[in-house]
């Protein structure tokens, strides 16, 4: 269930705008493992936003871009791929 400071707020929401905020929430938690260095466990929220999409509905099409952004960072840091010039841009 959501984890809203208002939980009346969330009840008129349709069922696609609840998982658009579930996947919101995911992206978010997810950047913040990736602060803290907990990259297991912000790769595991990650998955969770799988169901993103680059050509889905606004919400999900960033979720989708940063979320792929965030996995690059995690493979930089933990020298799964070498840099493809993030210092140059």
């Amino acid at each position: 269930m959501l984890n809203h400071p208002f939980p009346s707020s969330c009840l008129d929401l349709s069922n696609d705008e609840s998982e658009d905020v579930e996947l919101v929430q995911n992206l978010l938690a997810s950047a913040e493992k990736v602060g803290q260095q907990q990259y297991d466990s912000a790769s595991k929220l990650l998955s969770l936003c799988d169901l993103s999409s680059n050509t889905g509905n606004p919400v999900q099409r960033v979720v989708y871009y940063f979320s792929e952004a965030l996995r690059e960072k995690i493979d930089r840091e933990t020298r799964r791929i070498a840099s493809k010039g993030w210092g140059k841009k």
